[in-house]
């Protein structure tokens, strides 16, 4: 993040020494503005022409990227497709148009010119939008490593304890189920912001969050992780395992299985009725978003290169999405997150409301060890998306 930043503030300067003497006609006093997610910033620019007949432009330079125009100015507004109010506006002072930036993202960070265009356009020497996000919020999750055993059919209270520098309020806390090799990770409880108990202190906030499960039988058995799902990553606890106590009466013993056996015919009856017309929905501002993958890759050889390939639907744009590999885990340990893709590694197509986007995740196949189902997963704040997992296999292997 911070070389990001360092390589858009070189580009920034050496973009102003290039074109300063084209900027008599045009002044943005402040080089740089440093902003909290959320915040809403003001970028002023203030026209020192006396011939008012051109058109005053805003535009967006991203590192890495062209300058892309945000609004043209002369008689009305036109805001292009991907800056439009309430997120972009214009605020006139006098003869000046200054651009305001409503609930800053991350992905606003960028440099901001603004231009007087009259047969040719003369820049401002821009303004640094500089965006302090989540990912440098310090924070830790814990939980008690193991429970006693438990009989079947016993109530227990799992317990995670969350220590961040931001509010509980801001924090999505979800509990997440080991699961089988060729399943992805099961979310299977999300707290909502009654469902705990916190203390402040002058800097921290500590927050105890309780979930309540019924350990019914051996299904129900296994390590429950606790994990706080921020914009574009996933921190996870030490995990709890919870066992069964042995029991020497079959007869407990097959009611227990009876009774597991029962459960999971009523849950997936209701998943399959259910799941005939379900949308995936994120982010609180109800964004859609469908993730797709190829279900099962050619068996290969060892040693082999595989290239796996996810395709994302949303109503957001690529920028604004953190996109994750997870490998099918052991049943004792926590999904495992193995890549993350950056802005430059996918492919996408924008359509009117919606944006197309194909990542690509090559994998070398070296042993048993590294064989499995593959899913991608979109993060956004506070939910977790995934999509359907691709299957690798060596050849000549039995697994």
């Amino acid at each position: 993040m911070m070389m990001m930043m360092m390589l858009m503030w070189i580009t920034f300067v050496l973009f102003n020494k290039v074109d300063s003497t084209q900027n008599n006609d045009i002044s943005q006093p402040d080089p740089e503005i440093t902003a909290d997610v959320g915040d809403n910033v003001t970028l002023y620019c203030f026209i020192l022409k006396n011939d008012r007949s051109g058109n005053i432009v805003w535009y967006q330079q991203k590192l890495g990227y062209k300058p892309r125009v945000i609004v043209s100015i002369q008689h009305d507004y036109t805001y292009e497709n991907e800056f439009k109010p309430p997120k972009f506006n214009i605020e006139k002072e006098k003869t000046n148009y200054h651009l305001k930036i409503a609930y800053v993202e991350t992905s606003d960070e960028a440099v901001y010119y603004c231009g007087y265009r009259k047969f040719l356009t003369r820049f401002g020497n821009g303004t640094f939008l500089a965006v302090k996000g989540n990912k440098d919020v310090k924070m830790s999750v814990w939980q008690r490593s193991m429970l006693d055993s438990v009989p079947a059919g016993a109530s227990v209270s799992l317990q995670c304890s969350v220590l961040s520098e931001i509010r509980s309020a801001e924090l999505q806390v979800l509990w997440f189920r080991p699961a089988p090799p060729q399943s992805h990770p099961q979310i299977i409880y999300t707290h909502h912001n009654s469902s705990h108990q916190c203390e402040s202190g002058s800097s921290t906030h500590t927050c105890v969050y309780n979930f309540t499960k019924n350990i019914l039988s051996l299904n129900d058995t296994g390590t429950y992780y606790c994990a706080v799902a921020l914009c574009g990553k996933i921190i996870f606890g030490n995990g709890t395992r919870i066992q069964l106590e042995e029991s020497k009466d079959p007869v407990v013993i097959y009611l227990a299985v009876a009774l597991g056996m029962c459960v999971v015919m009523i849950f997936a009856h209701i998943v399959t009725c259910k799941g005939r017309n379900r949308e995936y929905f994120t982010d609180h501002r109800d964004v859609k978003v469908s993730v797709w993958q190829r279900g099962v890759s050619n068996s290969v050889p060892a040693g082999a290169s595989v290239t796996l390939q996810c395709s994302v639907l949303s109503e957001s744009r690529a920028a604004e999405l953190q996109v994750l590999w997870f490998r099918a885990a052991p049943p004792q340990s926590h999904p495992q997150i193995i890549y993350t893709h950056h802005n430059s590694s996918h492919q996408c197509e924008n359509g009117f409301s919606t944006h197309t986007c194909v990542y690509n995740f090559t994998k070398n196949i070296l042993n048993l060890n590294d064989i499995g189902t593959y899913y991608c997963a979109v993060a956004l704040c506070g939910k977790i998306i995934f999509g359907n997992g691709t299957r690798i296999q060596l050849e000549n292997s039995g697994w």
